[in-house]
Formats: structure tokens, C-alpha cells, sequence
């Protein structure tokens, strides 16, 4: 049950390697000297979706967030999930 919830906000390379090497999800940590971090905020959110249907508001997100998966993997990157 703790692997299904941790494959849901982390890559699954990441679970596999703390599940088979045992290792305390607190003590684990990566070096990578490449990298970058995109955060991203739909500014003005609440206050738009308070005037939309649920449906619509439902089909929104999804279209944005399919786009954003193809272009990430397109793009060959690593999308964490959160």
C-alpha cells in the first residue's frame, strides 16, 4: 500500500531503488548535475473556476495537462508527479 501511494508523488525509478536497497525514504537523496525544476501555477484559478461548470472545469485540466505530458515526453524529461 506504501509503494502505491509513493508511486504516486515520485518516478518509479526512485521507489524501485529505495524499495530494493532498503533504504529509509528520509535518508535518500540523488546528485544529478544536470538538472532543472519547472513549478507551475494557473494564477486567478479559484476565482475562474468558481464561475464554471464542473464538467468544463474537469475537461480544462485535463487538455492542459495532457499537453504538458506530451511535450515532457517529447522532450525526454521526467515529470514528477505531485
Amino acid at each position: 500500500r506504501s509503494a502505491s501511494m509513493l508511486m504516486n508523488i515520485l518516478p518509479s525509478s526512485i521507489v524501485t531503488k529505495v524499495q530494493e536497497d532498503h533504504i529509509p525514504l528520509r535518508a535518500f537523496s540523488l546528485e544529478f548535475k544536470h538538472c532543472s525544476i519547472l513549478l507551475c501555477d494557473i494564477v486567478g484559478f479559484t476565482m475562474f473556476s468558481a464561475g464554471q461548470d464542473a464538467a468544463k472545469i474537469v475537461w480544462i485540466l485535463n487538455d492542459m495537462f495532457t499537453k504538458f505530458d506530451d511535450e515532457c515526453c517529447a522532450l525526454g524529461v521526467e515529470k514528477i508527479k505531485t
